[in-house]
């Protein structure tokens, strides 16, 4: 439980203490508690949104400007060639879609679910300042089939 200003900063804490903090507390001094609190035998905590978008992002924030600066330079490769190899086109895809992110503690998946949203927003802006991204050919390519499938189980119905 945390007490500052004489108020409980998250009053969530204080319905899983078995015991109430003895002792007087100045105000504008700050109280930490580590005894009491029932979530820890579960093993249950809850990280705020706010701290768990900040970590996601400083914790991408190197990775997502390197993958950056590759796929930037493999666009430029890609622009500059004639011949369009697939390959290159390939790479870079890859240099947008290959990240891999593990959370082994995974529990509400909440941190994971931050960096899909972080990576998707970062992948849509390159995707704007870059509209000739083989991905973007891709997603309209998957776009369309789906659309006829869509139509086809329309008619057979």
């Amino acid at each position: 439980m945390v007490i500052y200003k004489e108020e409980i900063l998250d009053a969530k804490f204080a319905e899983d203490q078995k015991q109430k903090p003895r002792g007087f507390i100045e105000k504008g001094e700050l109280y930490l508690s580590v005894r009491g609190l029932g979530r820890k035998g579960t093993g249950s905590y809850y990280t705020p949104d706010e701290i768990v978008v900040f970590l996601v992002r400083r914790g991408l924030e190197a990775n997502l400007r390197t993958r950056e600066q590759f796929f930037l330079a493999d666009m430029n490769l890609l622009r500059a060639s004639k011949t369009k190899e697939p390959e290159l086109k390939k790479k870079c895809t890859e240099d947008l879609l290959g990240l891999k992110i593990v959370d082994p503690a995974m529990g509400s998946g909440h941190f994971l679910v931050a960096a899909v949203n972080e990576v998707t927003g970062w992948i849509i802006n390159l995707l704007k300042e870059n509209p000739d991204a083989p991905l973007l050919t891709e997603i309209e390519e998957y776009r369309k089939e789906i659309v006829e499938l869509r139509a086809r189980s329309w008619k057979s119905r």
